[in-house]
């Protein structure tokens, strides 16, 4: 399809390049100059060869030449045989006009799953010099038995065995297009458990290939090291998919670094086998093509789709979080939220698997618990989602690493809640959830908080007046009441109360402990937006001179407010003053009583 096969700006941003291995501090000696007759001698590429025990022991090696205007006997030079198990010519012909030339390599006592290593070189100055890259070969080699494995059912329910559903993530990464599962041989040595090869993925079968895109003359084989299932790797594959930029190159990262002896940093790149499935984390593999930038290797398997199904009946169903689960409202509550510096009502629900496929629910359970959300958790519609098991320990699964919270950073950046799920706890009565606040791609941290998410009741205990200050629901030198609001006491922690339909018919926070004598007012919405200055705030201005107190001869809250703009640089509408709630005993009224207008000549001074 050549539609996908011209990179795009935007899709080459999307795969991050890897590495690019080219240095200017290569140390440079000059050596010694040809001799007469040099001829520029150079080898064929490194060959690692795994034959059938039936095919034949012999090997065929190209070598090539600039000057052939006269035939030539070249000499070999063997630097490393195992075993002396390979028999190897004296010399190299080349025929009077030939710049190639095709010699054997024979190897009858090769043993059956024993890997063998020749390297040979051409050395004589007559035909080859100090600066030449490719005056030696080295063959790797072992003959194996390799036995097909792995099935899929076609359309029709049929079981075509010999072939697996592979899923790959390399070329779709990269380009941008859909990830379509298509079948592919697949086969395993049989001395080496878990040692798969992969037959031709990027031949005839794939489904964005062309005719001509591909090298039909041989097979080509993709090896994947999966005989520890905990560490999966793709070894380096010069596939035969040859595009406009070139021949295609995949590896994995873990393999990429174990060739490099540096398992240390394999480690978190690793796939696995799992319910008869080859999987690898995102970003894990790697992408190249000979014709783009100089073959710089890019990271791939960015939408972490890469999957190889061996045998279905063990690729088991899995239960998601979206999908296969009903909510149920489980209880009311409210944040104490050091990122919102207040209190905000919640709603918490608890989810219940309605799909049992595969006992997917009872395995989700004994991997992540019980789904929970926290509705409005920072604002109106924007929830976040954690599951807990019956310990408490909490885990976050696949796809909601990362939440929206409905919160904007300055600039007008969004604000995403990242969970530390080690970090955190569950009750069933109280989450205290450990939050990193980042932009959506978590260049930039907001802070660091514990989030407190607790199950709140409340009860009425008596209706009172509240009366308002001239700061902002009262003329200037005035007052104003509110008579019969409902206060309400938390079941689960008596010093916390609220004033129901205060202001703008909003709850108004506030803490009462008797037996500390103290008070103080929660910041609240007042339930009204100031025009282009935001929305209107209360808080407790108290200080050690002037706090908010209870007044028991007249049972009568004085709370020392402020009126302020959060969003217009915490703007104060005045100087403090006292505004009282006196308990009346009286009952609630049947209907809403709404607060009293904003003054309507209040001024905003802009800075």
């Amino acid at each position: 399809m050549k539609t996908i096969k011209n990179i795009s700006f935007a899709a080459s941003l999307l795969a991050m390049m890897f590495i690019v291995s080219c240095s200017d501090n290569d140390d440079f000696n000059p050596g010694e100059q040809p001799q007469a007759g040099f001829q520029e001698f150079a080898f064929c590429e490194d060959q690692n060869l795994q034959l059938a025990p039936e095919d034949p022991t012999t090997v065929t090696l190209t070598a090539t030449r600039v000057d052939s205007l006269k035939a030539a006997d070249v000499p070999i030079e063997v630097l490393v045989n195992d075993d002396s198990v390979f028999v190897v010519p004296a010399t190299i012909h080349f025929n009077e006009g030939d710049s190639v030339a095709n010699f054997d390599i024979n190897f009858p006592n090769a043993e059956v799953g024993k890997t063998y290593k020749l390297t040979i070189a051409v050395n004589d100055p007559k035909y080859t010099c100090e600066y030449s890259t490719s005056k030696s070969v080295t063959v790797t080699l072992v003959r194996v038995k390799w036995n097909d494995v792995g099935y899929y059912l076609n359309n029709a329910g049929a079981k075509i065995e010999g072939y697996v559903m592979f899923t790959e993530d390399f070329v779709t990464t990269f380009y941008g297009v859909e990830n379509i599962p298509y079948p592919v041989r697949m086969q395993e040595r049989a001395d080496r458990p878990g040692y798969y090869r992969l037959v031709n993925p990027f031949g005839a079968a794939y489904r964005y290939n062309d005719a001509g895109d591909w090298d039909d003359s041989k097979n080509y084989y993709m090896y994947i090291n999966a005989t520890n299932p905990e560490k999966v790797y793709i070894e380096r594959y010069n596939s035969e998919m040859s595009w406009k930029y070139g021949q295609f190159i995949f590896h994995s990262l873990a393999g990429y670094y174990l060739e490099r002896d540096r398992a240390d940093l394999a480690e978190e790149y690793f796939g696995k086998i799992e319910n008869g499935s080859i999987t690898f984390p995102t970003n894990s593999l790697l992408i190249a093509m000979t014709g783009y930038n100089n073959g710089g290797l890019y990271t791939a398997n960015t939408n972490g789709a890469f999957k190889i199904v061996i045998d279905p009946s063990l690729n088991l169903y899995e239960a998601n979080v979206d999908d296969d689960f009903d909510y149920e409202a489980l209880w009311d509550g409210q944040i104490v939220s050091q990122v919102l510096n207040g209190k905000r009502e919640i709603s918490v629900l608890k989810g219940v698997c309605k799909t049992t496929t595969d006992s997917c629910d009872v395995r989700f359970a004994e991997e992540f618990g019980t789904p929970y959300i926290i509705q409005g958790a920072f604002a109106d519609d924007f929830d976040l989602l954690f599951c807990a098991k019956d310990d408490g320990t909490i885990s976050i699964p696949k796809g909601y690493e990362s939440q929206p919270t409905g919160l904007k950073a300055p600039y007008g950046k969004d604000i995403y809640a990242n969970i530390n799920a080690s970090a955190s706890t569950w009750t069933g009565e109280y989450a205290d959830l450990r939050i990193t606040f980042t932009d959506e791609s978590l260049a930039d941290t907001f802070g660091v908080s514990n989030e407190k998410f607790e199950h709140i009741t409340w009860k009425v205990v008596n209706t009172g007046t509240y009366t308002y200050s001239d700061t902002f629901f009262a003329e200037e030198g005035t007052t104003a009441e509110d008579p019969g609001l409902p206060l309400y006491v938390c079941e689960q922690d008596p010093t916390k109360f609220y004033i129901e339909h205060w202001g703008f018919n909003v709850p108004l926070y506030f803490e009462y402990d008797a037996e500390m004598e103290y008070v103080e007012l929660y910041e609240n919405y007042v339930g009204y937006d100031f025009g282009d200055y935001g929305p209107v705030y209360i808080t407790d201005a108290a200080d050690n001179f002037k706090p908010s107190y209870f007044d028991a001869e007249t049972n009568t809250f004085y709370f020392n407010v402020n009126y302020f703009l959060p969003e217009y640089g915490n703007y104060s509408f005045g100087n403090f003053a006292y505004e009282t709630f006196c308990i009346d005993g009286s009952t609630a009224p049947e209907t809403e009583t709404k607060a009293r207008s904003p003054r309507r000549h209040l001024q905003v001074k802009r800075k």
